[in-house]
């Protein structure tokens, strides 16, 4: 493997290793930190009021000449000790949440880097959303001028899938293999899993319907049930909700495990020596 193109690989893999590394230790970190603390704090507590707010907001004027006050709504929110493990879990939730998203995008990017650097060699691979923009269209650019590779079909980003499976018949086969011994789910499956998952948190803020939840189900019910669980919210809706701890931890291995093993496929490698990683 020429010293550039392996240059250029080393890159990727270390901005996602960089970026997925993030999301693993910061919460097995802040995990059990915090729940510790909590738990320590609570036990030296009596049972009050620790926090307050209201809702606030400047009703702004067409007019310069106008004053400009600030407006509040007439109920407040408080926060007691006994409420404390519950609004814990809630802000967790919300972590958990950002860090799939962070999963699945460096995931994603990586693919995308991947593709250029493999079959578009003119085109640089850029860092950051750019280089997501770039090697979609140039994927998308492929399956117009090329019928073999069949009918362009973009979501959850399935395109980038089968056009590294076209280019790639051991990626196309590692694809298809289950993710675990004990799962029934592939890597594309899980892919598009998180894929969804990622949707979810993006574009609707955590809340998913029912159908959304049965299509999880249906691509990835065993991981998702290992790794999710969900509660019920207001007009049917339902929120997600990531599993502390080991449960959260089983994502964050299955997408490094894709990723590495992806790199290794694509570029027709026989383990993962390329990445600088040795056998344990």
């Amino acid at each position: 493997m020429e010293v550039t193109r392996q240059n250029h690989i080393e890159g990727i893999y270390r901005q996602f290793r960089k970026s997925i590394a993030s999301v693993e230790w910061m919460i097995q970190f802040w995990g059990p930190f915090l729940k510790y603390t909590l738990e320590q704090y609570l036990s030296k507590q009596d049972d009050r009021q620790v926090f307050g707010a209201i809702f606030t907001a400047y009703n702004i004027p067409v007019s310069p000449q106008e004053e400009m006050w600030l407006w509040k709504a007439p109920d407040q929110f408080s926060l007691n000790t006994d409420e404390m493990e519950v609004y814990r879990k809630q802000f967790f939730h919300l972590v958990m949440n950002f860090g799939l998203v962070r999963a699945y995008q460096a995931i994603e990017m990586l693919l995308f880097q991947a593709a250029v650097i493999a079959h578009f060699p003119k085109n640089l691979p850029e860092v950051g959303k750019n280089a997501t923009k770039m090697g979609d269209a140039l994927i998308k650019k492929a399956f117009r001028e090329d019928i073999n590779l069949g009918h362009l079909e973009t979501k959850n980003n399935r395109h980038l899938l089968r056009f590294h499976a076209y280019h790639s018949p051991d990626f196309g086969r590692f694809m298809q293999e289950t993710t675990r011994i004990d799962q029934r789910a592939s890597w594309a499956q899980f892919f598009e899993m998180m894929s969804i998952i990622r949707s979810i948190n993006v574009h609707h803020g955590g809340w998913m319907t029912k159908d959304v939840l049965n299509e999880l189900q249906s691509i990835a019910k065993g991981i998702f049930q290992h790794s999710f669980e969900f509660s019920t919210g207001t007009d049917g809706l339902l929120i997600l909700q990531p599993k502390e701890g080991d449960p959260f931890l089983y994502i964050v291995t299955l997408t490094k495990d894709l990723a590495v093993n992806a790199l290794k496929y694509i570029f027709d490698l026989p383990d993962l020596s390329f990445l600088g990683m040795r056998r344990c």
